[in-house]
């Protein structure tokens, strides 16, 4: 059996929908909000990881020139103590 037409039964039935679908945009932006915070913490680890894994390709041209002098210094050093130990022999 049809409902008569009630013009304030058609107003609240639109202001509850449009409150329905307020509601379900809430929820599902909280819920994208969540997803992503546990993304964001996964995203950095696994980029703190590669960056552990590869160190030599991120480090400072500088640096790397100085742990290369320091390399060749500590190796000319063992060389000349191997010699003299050597000589003393």
């Amino acid at each position: 059996m049809p409902i008569r037409y009630n013009r304030e039964l058609i107003a609240t039935t639109l202001q509850t929908i449009k409150r329905v679908q307020e509601i379900r945009q809430a929820r599902e932006r909280r819920f994208y909000q969540e997803r992503m915070k546990i993304a964001k913490k996964v995203k950095i680890q696994d980029a703190l990881r590669e960056i552990q894994q590869n160190l030599e390709l991120v480090a400072a041209p500088a640096l790397q020139e100085k742990l290369r002098v320091n390399k060749d210094t500590a190796t000319a050093l063992k060389e000349k103590n191997r010699v003299s130990m050597e000589i003393d022999e």
